[in-house]
């Protein structure tokens, strides 16, 4: 079985520095970076409920590296790898966002399975997505049942705000699962956009 992964949107403490926050993170996790691939960065303007700082890696070595940091809250989901893909590898200077989402419980199977399909075609239309993954979550710590983690890395921040965000495939095709005034409007009203500028330690896993 793959290994689990977690992804924590930290809140820091009134007062704190999220950028402090998320360098003692890194350093309190319990194994090296060399050998537990994360992503630790503050989180860039417009996130949607994304909290100051963005942490994601395997459970082992990110769950026991929150207890010291100045954290009021932390929403997290943890899950196995889903479905992914890339046309470039991840590097220091490029884009990792994350959208925490969940579908309705009375949701027609058939309607999910349509949903992940169309969220899979978005990399096909958008040149600026390096690497993607769709995920479903296997638990949650936090006010929404998220049922799926929508993970990508961009060239830049130009290309979550601007390619992905603008292009038709996302308003014409993939909107629709999300607005209440669409009959195929599946998914819950409160999610999680939020992303940070991968540094040269993080690793995407």
């Amino acid at each position: 079985m793959s290994e689990l992964l977690t992804t924590s949107l930290l809140t820091v403490v009134p007062g704190a520095d999220p950028a402090a926050v998320g360098a003692a993170v890194r350093s309190t996790g319990s194994a090296p970076a060399v050998s537990a691939p994360v992503v630790v960065g503050t989180t860039l303007p417009g996130a949607i409920n994304g909290g100051d700082v963005l942490v994601h890696g395997p459970a082992s070595h990110i769950d026991s590296s929150l207890a010291d940091a100045d954290v009021s809250s932390a929403e997290v989901v943890s899950y196995r790898p889903g479905r992914s893909g890339r046309r470039g590898a991840p590097a220091a200077g490029n884009v990792y966002r994350t959208l925490l989402l969940g579908v309705r419980p009375d949701a027609d199977a058939d309607l999910i399975r349509r949903f992940e399909q169309d969220l899979l075609t978005m990399p096909g239309h958008l040149t600026s997505m390096l690497w993607w993954r769709l995920s479903r979550v296997e638990s949650v710590s936090g006010p929404t049942a998220f049922t799926h983690v929508w993970e990508q890395v961009f060239t830049g921040p130009e290309g979550l705000s601007g390619q992905y965000m603008l292009h038709p495939v996302h308003w014409g095709l993939v909107d629709r699962w999300f607005d209440p005034e669409v009959p195929e409007h599946i998914t819950l009203d409160r999610l999680c956009h939020v992303a940070c500028v991968l540094g040269h330690d993080d690793v995407v896993s």
